[in-house]
């Protein structure tokens, strides 16, 4: 089986496509590896095999255009489900908040997020990639070291356009920019019953305007279920 795996790179890598299709493969095996709760061991050895394994993930994020997005797409999933578990998730964390690729994430998510509100003169990522990235932030989150880091890069500013998008297609969207929003206000609590500062989350929410967004947000979904039982109504 290994040597026929290796004979089957060998020949899709004579095509620039057929080296895309190669590299399409190895995350949804990655993906699917990682996902089926793989021996610790094992993921240890593979490691340290490959040092620069999720560095590299995050270069092929930075590339932007020159990559196909649905390799990048497969790329967030593959970050994600690594972060999935607690052991492996400070090898995400350090790439995307120390060297060469701090900021990159806060650097993405604005331009992407952008691209779906418009207000980014040209949309430059699908929905299905906003989705994907939405996702890996909401996996960062479920430890305390992910918070931080996400808090320090600047998230809930980043996240705000996304409460004032009305279009209908991209409900799915603004509730996961919302559930990202209560978790980072429920960490953000927790941390600050047990330190005693003051809540940075909070009072950045309200300094950008972040309030008023989720009341007139609460207005327009209020609104058009109104509307909505009015019309079943008659």
């Amino acid at each position: 089986f290994s040597l026929l795996a290796r004979i089957r790179a060998a020949r899709s890598f004579a095509t620039l496509e057929g080296r895309r299709q190669c590299v399409r493969f190895r995350l949804l095996a990655l993906i699917i590896l990682m996902q089926s709760n793989p021996d610790h061991d094992d993921m240890v050895a593979f490691h340290v095999n490959e040092p620069d394994f999720v560095n590299e993930l995050v270069s092929m994020l930075c590339l932007g255009t020159s990559i196909p997005e649905d390799i990048q797409i497969l790329v967030l999933r593959v970050l994600a489900t690594q972060c999935s578990g607690r052991p492996r998730q400070s090898s995400v964390l350090q790439a995307i908040s120390a060297g060469g690729h701090r900021g990159t994430l806060a650097t993405i998510m604005q331009r992407a997020i952008g691209s779906i509100t418009g207000e980014t003169p040209t949309g430059t990522y699908s929905y299905q990639f906003v989705e994907a990235l939405l996702a890996l932030v909401m996996t960062l989150l479920s430890s305390s070291s992910g918070w931080l880091c996400l808090t320090e890069v600047g998230l809930v500013p980043l996240l705000l356009p996304l409460l004032q998008d009305t279009e209908p297609t991209h409900v799915s969207l603004v509730s996961a920019g919302v559930r990202i929003l209560e978790t980072l206000l429920d960490l953000s609590n927790s941390t600050v019953s047990r330190s005693g500062d003051s809540d940075v989350v909070v009072t950045l929410l309200r300094d950008l305007g972040g309030v008023d967004d989720i009341v007139k947000r609460l207005q327009h979904e209020v609104g058009i279920t109104e509307i909505a039982t009015e019309s079943t109504g008659a």
